[in-house]
């Protein structure tokens, strides 16, 4: 990091610049900060640009030190709740569609089961009149009738 690269940041006092990069200096120094060299402490970067509300004074970030570091009304703060918004109704949209998914397979597992049941009652009413005529013609008795109708019956329920 150099003037340079703070002068395109928006920081244009060279007081503030040298400031800056003297913090930045002594947190990549090996003071024990982290490995990237930034400064940990907000209050030491908002002294470097004089305590007058953040980079270029004022702004988004402004606070009594410079920086807004609080759980108050900030961007971040509203990113949060507009996050928060998003996975409310998302998983408002979810639920509603789980009870949609819920509804539409019963109604299709009980229009599947009625049409079994009338298919199976349409076929063992066919068999059963079948069997009556080939009985007839052969000189079965009822009993052999309805035994062959009893043995190929397909069940009504499911």
């Amino acid at each position: 990091m150099d003037a340079s690269s703070l002068a395109n940041l928006g920081v244009s006092d060279p007081t503030t610049q040298q400031n800056i990069l003297a913090l930045w200096a002594q947190g990549a120094g090996g003071s024990g900060n982290n490995a990237t060299g930034a400064v940990g402490n907000p209050q030491q970067l908002s002294s470097a640009l004089g305590g007058s509300g953040g980079i270029n004074g004022g702004g988004i970030g402004a606070g009594t030190n410079g920086f807004n570091t609080g759980f108050g009304v900030n961007v971040g703060t509203g990113q949060l709740a507009l996050n928060g918004l998003s996975t409310l109704g998302n998983l408002w949209t979810a639920w509603n569609s789980e009870q949609l998914a819920n509804k539409s397979f019963n109604f299709n597992k009980q229009l599947s089961s009625d049409n079994y049941t009338n298919q199976a009652q349409a076929y063992n009413t066919n068999l059963q009149d079948i069997a009556s005529s080939r009985g007839a013609m052969e000189n079965q008795t009822p009993a052999q009738v309805a035994a062959y109708t009893a043995a190929n019956n397909l069940k009504t329920t499911v």
